[in-house]
Order: structure tokens, then sequence, then C-alpha cells
């Protein structure tokens, strides 16, 4: 069974049994009350959600049935959340998988220039971090203008060739 990693569970929260849970997520319904999810805690390997409430800083406040105490919350610390690959939404047309563009080969005008080790889904805009065979690294932001091909298939991405766009790296000494 394919695993799809949806978040982690953080430190107790309060004596009811509640904990902060980090969610990474495709779908924000994920961890709405009633979804149970799988988890690599041995002897608990499903989680049902009984209430989940934003914290205002991009956790979830989260209490699971048959936890009703801190001792029991504590005791989920460190766990990691997950579903299974078919439990995924249908992606739209131009949207991917971030796991699946790790590792692509980044090609600017047919010459290969690195490989994405990283993709930031920030809120305001997702970006890549492309390894430059040069040395460093660049983030491009990770829109159809400046990424306009991307083929799963060949294990490759397009940029666009924009001058400065992958010259603004780190780790270059």
């Amino acid at each position: 069974m394919d695993r799809v990693f949806v978040g982690s569970i953080g430190r107790a929260h309060g004596v009811k049994g509640a904990v902060v849970v980090r969610p990474d997520s495709d779908h924000p319904a994920r961890f709405d009350p009633g979804s149970r999810l799988l988890t690599d805690l041995t002897g608990r390997p499903v989680v049902e959600i009984v209430q989940a409430t934003p914290d205002g800083k991009g956790n979830l406040i989260v209490r699971f049935a048959g936890v009703s105490d801190r001792t029991a919350a504590e005791g989920l610390r460190g766990a990691e959340l997950f579903i299974t690959a078919g439990d995924r939404r249908p992606l739209s047309d131009g949207e991917y998988w971030s796991e699946d563009l790790v590792g692509l080969e980044v090609r600017v005008a047919g010459e290969s220039v690195g490989r994405i080790t990283d993709v930031d889904l920030d809120a305001a805009q997702t970006r890549i971090t492309v390894a430059l065979t040069s040395g460093g690294s660049a983030d491009v932001p990770f829109v159809e203008p400046l990424v306009p091909v991307v083929d799963l298939i060949a294990g490759y991405v397009e940029i666009a060739d924009v001058e400065g766009l992958l010259t603004e790296t780190r780790g270059r000494s």
C-alpha cells in the first residue's frame, strides 16, 4: 500500500487530549471531523479526528477519538500521519504532486542545468529549488510562464530562458 504523508503530530495542547498537528496536505478537508488517518504508531495504525481548529500559525489543534487527556496526547507526539495514495484528490491539468517533481532534471533551452531538490508550497506562491550543476541553488516560481514544460514521463522540466532567473543562487563561495 502506497502511503502519502499529510502531517505530523507535535506537542500536547491543554489537558483534554488535544495535540498540535502540522498539516502537509493537498486538501484542507483531510482534517475534517470524522476523517481517518494512518499513523506510524505501533499499536495505533489509524486515528480518527474528532475536532480540528486552526491555531493561526499554520497548524491545527486536533482532538482524536480515544485520546482524552494530556498523557495520552503526549503519547502521540512525533507521529506521522498518512493517507493511502488512492485517497488523494484528483489533479487538475497543470497540477503535480511535489514528490513527483523532486529529482526531475531542469533544462533551459534544451540544456541540462540541474535538478529539482525541493518544492516549497508557500501559500502565496509555489517555488521549486534547483540544485545547479554549476554549483549553488536557485528558487524558481513554479508558474507556467517560467516553467512552461513539465514532462514527468521523460523526467524533466523546461525553465524559460530568462536572464537572471538562475543567477540568484545560494551556496556559492
